[in-house]
Order: structure tokens, then sequence, then C-alpha cells
């Protein structure tokens, strides 16, 4: 069992790697999208696009909290106006639970399968 701790830094590091690597993949994407459909009425699409990412979801929140949304244009205008709303608190907060909970929740299953 000598090598067991190297393994837990290994497994740590390569899972912070995947998550970077797929969060500018997506931030990526995103901006790509943003860029190519410029002169679309695209708002209610990064709507859903926002709550598809719990990280950008939250710093948006975040951004809406201490009063920046301005420094996003247009788009944010267009978020200050659906999550200023009570259905946009509602449905943000909606999602960030669902992100939380059922992870949580898979986790809880699959450790009580196990036989420590």
């Amino acid at each position: 069992m000598f090598f067991y701790p190297y393994l837990r830094h290994k497994g740590i590091g390569l899972a912070l790697f995947l998550w970077l690597t797929f969060a500018l993949l997506y931030d990526g994407l995103v901006l790509i999208g943003i860029t190519m459909f410029d002169s679309w009425p695209i708002e209610k699409a990064l709507l859903a696009v926002m709550l598809a990412n719990p990280i950008d979801l939250a710093r948006l929140i975040l951004l809406q909290l201490f009063d920046a949304a301005a420094m996003l244009g247009t788009t944010g205008a267009v978020f200050t106006r659906f999550f200023g709303s009570t259905t946009g608190i509602l449905l943000a907060a909606t999602a960030l639970i669902t992100w939380t909970a059922v992870p949580a929740f898979i986790a809880l299953r699959l450790f009580r399968r196990q036989d420590f």
C-alpha cells in the first residue's frame, strides 16, 4: 500500500485537469455560438445554456448580486430582466439545487451499495 497516496493525488490531478478542459471547451463553444449567431435573437437559447451549466449560472447570479451585469452588454440586460424577476430567481435556484441534489443522491446510492 505504499503507492496508495500517490494514486489518490494522481486521481485528483486528473479530475481537475478534466474539469478545466471541459469548462474551457464549453465556454469556447458558447462564445463561438454567440459570435456565429450574433444577428439572430438567441437570448432564450442563452438562458437555457446558462441553466445547463452551474458554474456559469452561479457566476451570473453573483454578477447580478453585485450590480455588475452591465459589463455583459445587451446580453446582460436580458439576463437582468429575466433573473431579476421572481420566475427567474426560482428557476435559477431550482437549477442550482438540482445540480447539487442529483449527484448527491447518486453518490448516496452508490455509497450504500458498497461493503466496506
